[in-house]
Formats: C-alpha cells, sequence, structure tokens
C-alpha cells in the first residue's frame, strides 16, 4: 500500500508539470494505482477476501523420492 500511495502521489506532481511529455507519463503512472484500488473494492465486495485475517505461512513440506528396489541379475 506504501508504493502505491507514493505512486499517486509522484503522478501528481508530474501532472503539475509544464512540458507535455512529463504530463503524459504523471497520468500514465496514475493509472496504476486507480486500476489496483479497483482490484481491491472488487475483492472486498466479493466477501472472500477478509484483510484483518492473519496470513499464515505455509510451513514446506519436504518431498523424499523413495528408492525402488531393483531386481538382483543373477
Amino acid at each position: 500500500m506504501f508504493f502505491i500511495q507514493k505512486l499517486l502521489e509522484q503522478s501528481m506532481r508530474l501532472e503539475n508539470s509544464s512540458k507535455p511529455i512529463v504530463q503524459i507519463v504523471g497520468k500514465l503512472l496514475g493509472i496504476i494505482p486507480v486500476s489496483y484500488s479497483r482490484y481491491l473494492e472488487k475483492r472486498l465486495m466479493s466477501g472472500k477476501w477478509d484483510p484483518a485475517q492473519k496470513w499464515r505461512k505455509v510451513t514446506p513440506c519436504i518431498k523424499r523420492r523413495h528408492r525402488r528396489k531393483r531386481k538382483q541379475q543373477r
């Protein structure tokens, strides 16, 4: 969230520039926070995502290869 906030601040600063190219870059940077906020809104309104729920780290599972018994040649 901090990154999105800083990105929005930078885009607002660039849009106030007198150079048209810099203004265009500012508008392009401003698209990212807006689309991200719409994405978060959809997740919240769907009811499947609870931001208050603590995220748990999944414990890594160690996969071990089982050796097959080879037939002994006589």
